[in-house]
Formats: C-alpha cells, structure tokens, sequence
C-alpha cells in the first residue's frame, strides 16, 4: 500500500540492533555510510556502532517473528477477501520510526545522522487507506489485527503523536491489537480487553535456553534505575528496592564478621542486584566486583543472562513503563521471577502462563498500617514520563495501570523489604523446585519462532489468541 501512495519504502537492511541493549537503531552502514566511526576502546568492540546485530534480535521484534511463522504455516491465504483475520504488517515502519527516536539520544548517531521526521505521518497516510478498504468498511476493523511491540514513543513529533492515539483510540477501538502491556490501550476511553493481547518482549539473542548453571545465586537484578529526576514511579522503585537489599546484606556480612561464632561463609554474598547507567546513585550502582566496569556503565548482554542462569530467583519490576525484557530473559534463563508490587510488571499471555505457579508476589504494603510502599513517598511521581490520561484515571494506585494479572491469593503480602531475603532462603526446597520446573514448562512461550514448533513458541501463542481474539468482533 504504500509503494501505491507514492510513499518511500522500507527496508529492513537499515535497521540493526544495538547487542548491548536490544534497542533498535538504524544500521549505520545504510544511513550514515560516509560518517567516520572512531576508534573502539579496548575491549568494548560489543558497543553498537562498532557491533550490530540483525533487527530481529531487538526486543522489540515480535511482529517479524509472527508475520514470518503466519508465512511459513498452512493457514496463510493470498488477498484480503479470503483471509478469516487480517494481520496488519506495519513491522518495518513502526522499527523505522523507533530507531530514528533512539537515535536522537545515541553518542554517535546524534551527531552522524539527522532523520528527517516523516515517517510516523507516512504510516498513518497507509493506515488511512486502509480503514477505505471495503473489507475494513465491511467490519469496522473488527477482523484485522496490529502488533505494536513498543510501550510508546514519539512519532515524528508531538502533533504526529497526538494524531496517532487519537487513531488508535478511534479508529482502531474494535481492532485487535497485541501490545506488550496494557497501558497501551488502557489510555482509550473505548478500550476492551477482549481486543488487547498482551505479548511478551522478543529476547536479544536468539537462543532457545542458556545451559542449566549451578545456582550459586539467591537472587539478581540488573537494569536502570533512577532517572536524572526521579519522577518515573517504576524506576524509582528499582532504585529504592535495591538500596535496601543492599544495605540489608551489608548489614549480614557485618553482623556475622563481629559474631565469630555465628559467621556463616559467604553470607550476604548470595545476592547480586545493582543498577546500571550513568544516572545511577552511589548506593545502587553496579561495582567492579559485579562487573568490569565500562564507558557506559552497563553489563554485556551475554554475561548478564548467564548470571541470571546462576541465580535461584530474579527481580522483575517495573521501569519507565509497566514492563520490560527482564521478564522474558529470566524465563530464558530459568529464573524464578519475583514480581513486588504495587505498580507491578506486566504479565504478557496471563491466560496461558500460570504466572502463579512459576513466580512469587508480594505486595509491599509499608511500615505502617494504611501506609505505603516507600517507592511512593516521592512528590510528583508519575506513571510514565510525560503520560497524559485521557480518561482521567492515572491515579497512582489505579489497577488500571499497574495490577497483578494473577489471583488474589496468589498474592502474598510483606510490610518491609527488609524481609524479603529471609523469606527467600527459607522456602521450602520442594516449592523452589516446582516453580523451576514452571519456568521451563513456559519457556517456549517466550522464545519467538519463524516457523510453527511444539512446544508452542511466543509466535504460535500470539497467532492463535489473535484469530480467536479478532472472531470475537467478526461480523457474519
């Protein structure tokens, strides 16, 4: 449709992926040829421009991953008029778009390559011809379905932005649409859940598992923590949980070096949780013991999933968003993930994942009786940066944003953090076992595939909730 608009094509050459991070970004062969990359650092050649991956390892590549397993299945027909579903393939232009947003803030591309900021208004020129279809005129959109694999961004500029939500929460309101957490649509006063799949994130490398490791970790996180100003309520949470897991094993290794006869080896060594990036303060950045430190102040991938291998159990919280790609790592790795709340993570295929019997939840209810958590002591904190609610329902507590896709009672509760890594090494080894033995029962449905597998992968779930999902709304 729009090489028939007249409008530029997209290739996917000029996308890569930075194998640090799993952003993508645009390949700097294809968009700044001429530029000169200076010299790499010693031992830091895996920083993107030096390294790339293709753009299927982004994290944000489930879309490739089902439009080539729909492809490569039987079930694919040739025109718009045969198909029962109509999957909408804006793939190359949603990735076209974001890897020019992160490249305005990239060390090299900010000043080697300068987009111009047209392509959100090209997509939503295609997607106006397309609601003219007959089939589209027909259902009211009902039967076609889009992936749109990033929690938000800016398009183009804020008046392209503006014109996409208004789309999104118009136009689209009885699509169906795979997002990877909710608050993508949570933000349209038409939003159905019946209509709204949560998908998890493509991992960054492809790997269908890391070898089992021993597992001389208790628990590990790694991930940016608080923002220049801490006003985004999950990465302030980060920053304050892992502040006080730290001072609490400080305070271990202290206790029992004084106590002789009470000194247990290796106590509050178990625990390995620190934040990467410039921005991280004194008392929750990673260490050189954690990691050889580097320019950027972050972990190479590889070694960080194989860490979170080693480890019995992983933090998975929240970030500038409901969600992020540690989740869909720490099924990878065979990490028993621990979900604190409120806000909590996202949990993408809810109905399919028993996220219950796979992970541990606790909410952190404060010191005091009707209090908080201490992640919300902060005034002006906000759910995501620059979030304006559109139905008036961003109130911090709001399970609109930020709840827990699981039963009740599978939530336990805790008034201290301090609690947590006593509570961890005294369950029960038969209970730690079962929920290992959970994650590997769903690790398939994490690993995104071109072609349809069994046990299913992310692709072959994504594919059977989105034809079931789009019947609910088809016309006869």
């Amino acid at each position: 449709m729009a090489r028939e608009l007249g409008l530029p094509t997209c290739s996917e050459e000029r996308l890569a992926t930075d194998p640090e991070t799993g952003m993508v970004l645009p390949n700097p062969a294809k968009v700044a040829p001429k530029a000169t990359i200076p010299d790499a650092p010693p031992d830091h050649e895996w920083i993107y421009p030096y390294s790339i991956g293709p753009h299927y390892h982004s994290q944000n590549a489930g879309p490739w991953y089902v439009y080539h397993a729909l492809r490569n299945s039987k079930h694919t027909v040739a025109t718009i008029d045969e198909a029962d579903v109509v999957y909408v393939y804006d793939y190359c232009y949603m990735m076209w778009i974001l890897s020019d947003h992160h490249a305005r803030e990239h060390w090299w591309l900010r000043s080697n390559y300068t987009p111009e900021r047209k392509t959100g208004s090209h997509l939503l020129s295609v997607y106006r011809a397309m609601m003219a279809l007959p089939r589209w005129q027909r259902s009211g959109g009902r039967d076609f379905v889009f992936y749109h694999s990033h929690s938000g961004f800016e398009w183009d500029d804020l008046e392209t932005t503006n014109k996409y939500q208004e789309m999104l929460c118009h136009d689209f309101q009885w699509a169906t649409f795979l997002v990877i957490e909710q608050m993508q649509r949570w933000r349209c006063p038409t939003y159905n859940p019946r209509t709204t799949i949560v998908a998890p994130y493509s991992s960054t490398e492809v790997i269908n598992a890391l070898p089992d490791a021993d597992k001389d970790l208790l628990l590990f996180f790694r991930g940016d923590c608080e923002p220049p100003v801490p006003e985004v309520v999950g990465k302030y949470m980060r920053a304050t949980v892992v502040a006080s897991l730290r001072a609490v094993a400080a305070k271990e290794k202290e206790d029992a070096a004084a106590d002789e006869e009470e000194y247990e080896e290796g106590l509050g060594d178990d625990l390995s949780v620190c934040c990467h990036g410039r921005a991280a303060g004194p008392t929750v950045a990673c260490t050189e013991r954690e990691f050889d430190l580097n320019e950027l102040k972050v972990q190479p991938h590889r070694p960080m999933l194989e860490a979170m291998a080693s480890s019995v159990f992983c933090l998975i919280l929240p970030g500038n968003s409901q969600s992020s790609q540690r989740l869909t790592e720490a099924f990878l790795t065979g990490c028993i993930p621990v979900f604190l709340g409120p806000p909590w993570h996202t949990l993408p295929f809810a109905h399919e994942v028993d996220y219950a019997a796979a992970g541990i939840f606790l909410n952190i209810t404060g010191s005091e009786e009707g209090g908080s958590a201490p992640w919300w002591e902060v005034p002006g904190l906000q759910m995501a940066p620059g979030l304006e609610a559109m139905t008036q329902i961003e109130e911090r507590f709001s399970p609109a944003w930020w709840f827990a896709d699981v039963p009740s009672e599978a939530v336990g509760s805790m008034q201290h953090l301090e609690s947590l890594l006593p509570l961890l090494r005294q369950m029960d080894e038969e209970v730690v076992l079962a929920k290992m033995e959970a994650v590997k029962r769903y690790r398939s449905m994490f690993i995104y595939a071109t072609q349809p597998q069994h046990p299913p992968s992310a692709s072959d779930i994504a594919i059977e909730l989105m034809c079931t999902y789009a019947k609910f709304g088809m016309r006869d």
